[in-house]
This record gives structure tokens, sequence and C-alpha cells, in this order.
């Protein structure tokens, strides 16, 4: 067969799959990406370290309930098939291997059109009737649905009794069982009457276009009353229940395994949270959505769920997309390894229909414009993702960095660092990995000894020296790796310089900024907060808050610095809105120092402002404008192969500043920054490199003698 051939043939396929495929990257790329742009935090490490924390006994846990719900499943097809009464019926070995192959199938086809694999499987396999086959599948679909009414009507009892009270509750509960039997009684009782009335034998024998459908109808009629005959509803009710209970037992332990480890704070759902979590996701699965097996649609439905219930975006939706993976992945192993099994095992197996020939498929080519709406919506998700990734790539690295390799220094740059340090004493904090995490190294001047400060296995950032010197706060990440773009999951530790004492400052904070008296600390708390902590007795107060006092919600604040004594808060403001600004207390932007700029700082005695902009060869310059007027100017833009210069820091008196600089890469967490020092006012080539180092060094403060007096 030629690729030509191969392509027209299977033409219609090769559609339906492009399109599911591209609709459910565009529903995922939708979802994901809004939760990123919210603030959530998710990427691939995340996703990874989901992955890794699984449980193998519970993921086989659940492996076992699909083997177990498949039995009851097989029971209760076989028993259907039984009654119907025509044509041939599986023994029960052989039911089991289709029940196994229709239970990977059933998510393949929007809308859960999956189950028809079931008919056409006991059609090839073992000769049974498509009619019988169909009824069969049509009173198990029914079943299932009173099993799941009453599974949701449990699962929601406890929120429906809280908010309607008990006796309510009980009237809604007669409510909802009478309306059950009513509909009942009406499909099982007066529909199979109907198939059998005169004036609806008389309209199916004059329309000829009814006369297939009609005949389905009458199958599945008389498969009703012959199982009412048989009298044995009790055991398919008891069979369909069974079915429920396997199947959200499994899933209930995926779901707890995904999250005992990851996310506590789910994993302590009750069990109906969590159930009714898991129908509304295959709820929103079943729509006629042409989702690739439901990824999509899934994850949506289940993360609603857990939003409404109070949980974050990300979590919800990273849970459930590990749950899908998963369970679909056992599904599929197993499903897959059953449709083998049956492919040998079943007696009619060879039988198949006429294949048609190339020359005829070729001759009934589908026109191009069938596959318009495929690949448009394959390029509308295309787009999606990469708007998504691009969103992700904001949140910084996913994994920490390697932790680089010492470079030799030149006697030149030693030379001129110790010449624009002169004899003062004094020291430089900075962040590093080049130990393999990032730690706190401090530099000793004049005798430039690096001594690292901190050894802990999780990530630290964002030194800043007490005004006296006697003190350093920083950020500690709360797990392993945090990536310095991420404001949210961090500590702030306050160590004493001279004996080296820690002690957690206040939890959840980050980008602190001491008071120019030394007695608070000014830093951010979620990102959407700007706190004030007072370090004699704990005591915290917030100043700005995102969504108040006429600042929009989404607003992300980095980099606070409270400037001199009444002066405005100077700080960078991102997500729903990207400036640096200076902010009075309480109040809306007092005004806008660069609209995109960021870092912004004032100097110590408060007589000007300097940021990082855009702009030089580099692309990036630090800036600076009196704090009464919008005249800023370029500050300094360091010549040379290290020009993209970042993090600018003055140390107290205002005399020499501190940066880091790179090449070009501009992420925190692992472009290769090296620390610079200048003396304010000299020119911008007399700049002294600090530190000689592969790794990734930022974030940097000083500390001369003289600040303290």
């Amino acid at each position: 067969m030629t690729l030509k051939t191969f392509f027209v043939t299977y033409s219609p396929l090769l559609r339906n799959l492009t399109l599911s495929a591209a609709f459910s990257v565009l529903v995922l790329s939708l979802l994901f990406g809004l939760i990123i742009r919210g603030g959530g935090e998710v990427g691939p490490a995340l996703l990874v370290k989901a992955f890794q924390s699984l449980s193998v006994l519970w993921v086989l846990a659940y492996a076992g309930s699909e083997f177990v719900q498949a039995g009851f499943r097989a029971a209760r097809y076989r028993l259907l098939l039984q009654v119907g009464g025509k044509g041939e019926v599986p023994p029960m070995r052989h039911l089991y291997l289709v029940t196994l192959a229709r239970n990977m199938l059933v998510d393949l086809l929007p809308g859960r059109a999956g189950e028809l694999g079931y008919v056409a499987l006991l059609k090839r396999g073992y000769r049974v009737e498509v009619e019988n086959g169909f009824s069969s599948l049509a009173i198990s679909i029914l079943l299932d649905m009173v099993a799941l009414a009453g599974v949701v009507f449990l699962a929601m009892a406890p929120m429906l009794m809280e908010l309607m009270g008990a006796g309510a509750y009980a009237g809604a509960t007669l409510g909802v069982c009478l309306l059950l039997a009513l509909a009942w009684w009406c499909w099982f009782t007066v529909f199979p009457k109907l198939m059998r009335h005169p004036l609806y034998l008389r309209l199916t024998g004059a329309w000829r276009w009814i006369r297939k459908p009609s005949r389905f109808l009458e199958r599945l009629a008389d498969t009703i009353v012959a199982t009412r005959r048989a009298k044995c509803w009790g055991r398919m009710l008891a069979w369909s229940g069974l079915v429920r209970v396997g199947k959200y037992t499994g899933l209930y332990l995926l779901f707890q395994s995904v999250t005992r480890a990851m996310w506590p704070e789910l994993a302590d759902l009750s069990p109906w949270a969590i159930l009714l979590t898991l129908i509304l996701a295959e709820g929103a699965a079943a729509l006629p959505l042409p989702a690739f097996m439901s990824f999509g649609p899934y994850e949506a439905g289940g993360t609603a769920a857990l939003v409404l219930m109070g949980f974050e975006a990300s979590q919800a939706a990273l849970t459930l997309l590990v749950v899908h993976v998963v369970s679909q992945a056992v599904g599929y192993l197993i499903g897959g390894t059953a449709l083998i099994l049956y492919l040998y095992l079943a007696p009619h197996r060879m039988d198949h229909e006429p294949v048609r020939s190339p020359a005829s498929a070729v001759s009934r080519r589908p026109p191009l414009r069938a596959w318009l709406f495929p690949v448009t919506m394959s390029v509308i998700a295309v787009l999606v993702a990469g708007w998504t990734y691009r969103a992700s790539t904001k949140l910084g690295a996913w994994t920490a960095p390697e932790a680089g390799k010492a470079l030799e220094m030149p006697e030149e740059a030693r030379t001129r660092l110790l010449k624009a340090v002169g004899e003062e004493e004094g020291f430089l904090v900075w962040s590093s990995n080049r130990h393999g995490n990032h730690d706190i190294l401090r530099l000793t001047l004049p005798g430039l000894r690096v001594e690292r400060l901190t050894d802990h296995p999780h990530t630290e950032t964002y030194p800043r020296i007490s005004p006296d010197g006697r003190h350093l706060v920083f950020c500690r990440s709360r797990q392993p790796w945090v990536s310095q773009r991420n404001p949210r999951e961090w500590d702030l530790i306050l160590m004493d310089l001279e004996t080296g004492e820690e002690r957690i400052l206040t939890e959840f904070g980050y980008q602190p900024a001491w008071t120019r008296e030394g007695g608070a600390v000014i830093f951010v708390r979620q990102g959407s907060q700007l706190v004030r902590h007072r370090i004699s007795d704990g005591e915290e107060e917030v100043l700005l808050e995102s969504g108040r006092n006429g600042l929009p919600d989404g607003l992300e604040f980095q980099t606070p610095d409270p400037g001199p004594e009444g002066a405005p808060m100077a700080v960078t403001l991102r997500g729903s809105r990207r400036a640096a600004v200076l902010l009075e207390g309480g109040e809306a932007p007092e005004r806008v120092v660069s609209a995109a700029g960021c870092q912004l700082s004032w100097s110590p005695e408060g007589s000007f402002l300097y940021w990082t902009d855009h702009g030089g060869p580099s692309g990036l310059q630090f800036f600076r404008s009196p704090p009464d007027a919008n005249e800023p100017r370029v500050w300094l833009d360091i010549p040379g192969e290290y020009s993209h210069q970042y993090f600018p820091r003055l140390n107290a008196t205002g005399e020499v500043l501190v940066m880091a600089a790179s090449t070009g890469g501009h992420e925190h967490d692992t472009a290769d920054y090296e620390i610079h020092l200048w003396r304010v006012g000299e020119a911008d080539a007399r700049t002294a490199r600090v530190t000689f180092h592969s790794g990734n060094d930022g974030w940097p403060d000083l500390f001369l003698g003289r600040d303290s007096q």
C-alpha cells in the first residue's frame, strides 16, 4: 500500500484523531495557561514530582479494582445477553475479555462513543446480533445511570444537609426517590408497551426511514420484558452498584496516591468530596466533545469542582491530570492485553467483511475541505500551547541549575577590585548555587575571602544586610527547589552574622527590605501583599494588598523599598499590571516611574530613584530620576562582554553600587550572572568584577565600615 493510498483509505480516522488531539491540547493549554496567568505554579518539574510521589502499591490496588469491577460488569452483560434470547452468548471468560477491552475503548471516542466497541467485539468475535448487543449495552448504561445517581446523591448528602437542613433534605430525598421510581416505571413498564402499541407498529410499517431504529427499540423492549420475566433486576442493580463501588474505590485510592505526599490538604478531603470531584470530572469527560481519550474536559471538570471547594487551581489541575494519565495507562495496559487475548481466543475472529480495494478507496477520495476544521483547530491549539509555554517560562526554571565551576581570577581584575574597594573594611553578600544549591555567600573586604554563610538543602536567596551590619535577613524555600520567580513558597530567615544563629522571622515571606532605622522588615507575602514585620515582637501589619484601596486584582508586588522616613513605597508591579511605581500607603499608584522597568529603589538619602530598564547593546541598563519629577536618564551601562546588568544595590552611604551582570542571559535562576562593584560617579568602564564562577550569582548587598555611622 502506497502512502497516498494509506492516507486516502484512513483519512476519516486520521481526521478524527487530529481533531480530537488538537481539541485536548487546546483545552489543557487554556486550563493551565489561565492558572499560570492567575499566579498558579505549574510546570514539568512539578508534574514529574507528582508522578514520582505515586505509591506503586496504591496504583496496583487501582488496577485490582479495574479487574474486580470488570467482573461484575461482565456478569451483568452475560445475563442481559441470555435473557435477550437471540444469538450466541459467549462464555464468561471470553465476555470478561470483551469487557476489559470495552473499558479501554470507552474513552477513545468523544462522548463515550467507545462503548460501541463492546457491540463490535461481540459481533465480530462471537456473532452476537447487533440488536442484542445494543439492547444489552443500552440497559447497562441505564443501570449505570441509576447507580451513579444514587452515588452522587450520597456524595452530596453532607453538603445538601448543611445547606438545606435535615427536614428539607429528607423532603428532597423523598422527591428524588419518587422521580427515580417514576423514571423506572416509564422506562421499564411504559416503554415496552409503547413498542407493541398498534399505532406505533402502523407508523413504523409506513415510514421506511425509521424501520432500522425501530427494530433496535423493539429488541430493547423485548429484552426489558425478558429481564422482568426472569426476575433478575435485583441482581443487575446489585452488580451495577458493585461496578460503581469498584470503580470509584480505585479512583479514590489513585487520588490519595497522588495527593498524600504532594498536597496533603487535598488528601484530607472527605471521601464524599473526593468522590463528587471524580464524578464531575467523568461527567465533563462524557460530554460530546471531540477530545482525545477525554483529556481536557476531564481535568477541567474536576478542577472546577475542587476550586469551588476552595483549593488552588494549580494543585487541582495537576492532581486530576496525573489521576487521568495513570488511570488511562492502567486501563490501556489491561485492555490492550485483553484485546490481544480476544483476537487469539474468539472463535469467529477470522470472519470479516470484504475490504474495499485501494482503487475504490482512491476513487472515493475525501475532499480537502474535510481537513479544514481539523487543521484550523490544530493551528489554534499550537498557538494556545505556545502562549501557555511562554507564560510558564515566566515562572522561572523548573529544575535547579547546575552548580557550574570556578574560574581563575585574572590579576588585572584583582587589582581593579582592590582599587575600587580601597582599604575600607566591610563585606558583600549574595546568593549563589556554586555549592550545588543556592546558598548565601559572604566576601570580606578588603581581604577578598569568600565564606559560605548557609548550608541548607533548600534554596536561599535575596539576602539583605541590616543597617547596623549585625544581622542578615534572607529567603529560604519551603521545599528543596523553588524558582526565584515564584513569590509564594518562601520563609524569611533572620541570621546573626556574629554567631551564625538563625531563626524563622516569618512564614510565606519573600524579598525583604529593612526599614532605614532597622527596627522592621517590609516583605512580600504570597505575591499579593506588602507586609511590615516588627523585629522586636513579631507584630505584622498589611500595608498594601492586591484588590484593595484602588489596587487591581491579580497584582503581584516585587522588590519593595520603603525609602526614607515618610517617603512613598517604591515597588515593582507585575501580574495584572506591569510598572515600577511609588505607592502611598493604602492608595492607588501615586506615580509611575517606569512602565516597563523593575527593581525600583530609593537612594539612601532619598535624593533619587534608580531601577533596571530596557536599553543599551545588552538589553538592560540602570536608570535614575529625581523623586519629584519624571526625568529618567541612563545611570550606568557597563561596556564590554558582561553588560546585561541586573540586581542593582547601593550601600548605605550611596557611594558604591553592587550589582550582577551577564553576557546576555536573563533568567534569575540559571543565567551566569557575575557580581560587579562600581564607585558611583566614576566612568562606566571602571566597574570591577568580583566573582569568577560559571554558576548563578545574584541579589548582592554591600556593607562598608562607615555605613553604620
